[in-house]
């Protein structure tokens, strides 16, 4: 379990999905910070220490394999776990899956994604100084 909270930085361009996505997560104990567009999600990766990113393949002005791309080229962003969570999960490139922790297709079931991501978020933390004992 996890003893800090995390934040997740949830790129997606549909308002219903990307609240759908926020309430999963903050009940689940995570900081949501979402973006609808693909410039604010970049500068939002940047100035955000996510610990993971939740990202659409189709977006508005730039398409979710392009923000990958520029993800994981950047020195520091290239660690934070990326999950993709798209209608057209099925299409993604194989020659990417390396580049994700997973592909999760729209609808998607909320259980399962609490589950990827808060994998994603246990992998990307480093060690807690101070764990909790337990009796």
């Amino acid at each position: 379990m996890m003893n800090r909270v995390p934040t997740i930085l949830v790129i997606e361009d549909e308002p219903e999905i990307a609240r759908l996505i926020g309430s999963i997560l903050e009940s689940d104990g995570m900081h949501v910070i979402s973006t609808d567009q693909s410039e604010p999600a970049l500068a939002a990766a940047r100035a955000t220490a996510c610990h993971a990113i939740i990202l659409d393949l189709v977006l508005p002005g730039r398409s979710g394999l392009g923000i990958l791309a520029e993800l994981k080229a950047h020195p520091t962003l290239r660690r934070v776990p990326v999950i993709v969570v798209s209608a057209l999960a099925a299409s993604f490139p194989p020659t990417w899956r390396g580049d994700v922790v997973e592909v999760i297709a729209k609808p998607f079931d909320a259980d399962h994604l609490i589950a990827v991501v808060r994998r994603a978020v246990e992998s990307s933390l480093p060690p807690d100084p101070h764990p909790a004992t337990q009796p």
